[in-house]
């Protein structure tokens, strides 16, 4: 019986752990992980997790997962629409059709 009883306690402590680390590293600031910052940049979590990795997007692992605080993802999101934007306004040929 002590055998289980170790097994269990191990379990439970396991479970703990990964309780307490998935949630954002503090309360202070609002925080997304990688497939919320992909999703409201419309971009992959790849490509979010390449640009933390390059320092071109900051962010802080906690619990051995990528957070990012809100607003920073929000100045991401904006300036790649900015761009998309000036993309569209600099190709002549695509205002044709309308």
């Amino acid at each position: 019986m002590p055998i289980l009883e170790e097994q269990r306690r191990q379990a439970a402590e396991r479970k703990r752990r990964r309780e307490l680390y998935r949630n954002p590293p503090d309360i202070e600031h609002a925080w997304l992980d990688t497939a919320e910052v992909a999703a409201l940049c419309q971009l992959s979590r790849k490509w979010v997790i390449k640009q933390i990795r390059l320092e071109r997007m900051p962010a802080t692992s906690h619990g051995g997962q990528w957070w990012v605080r809100r607003e920073h993802a929000e100045v991401v999101a904006a300036a790649r629409a900015f761009a998309r934007r000036a993309d569209k306004m600099q190709d002549p040929g695509q205002d044709a059709s309308a």
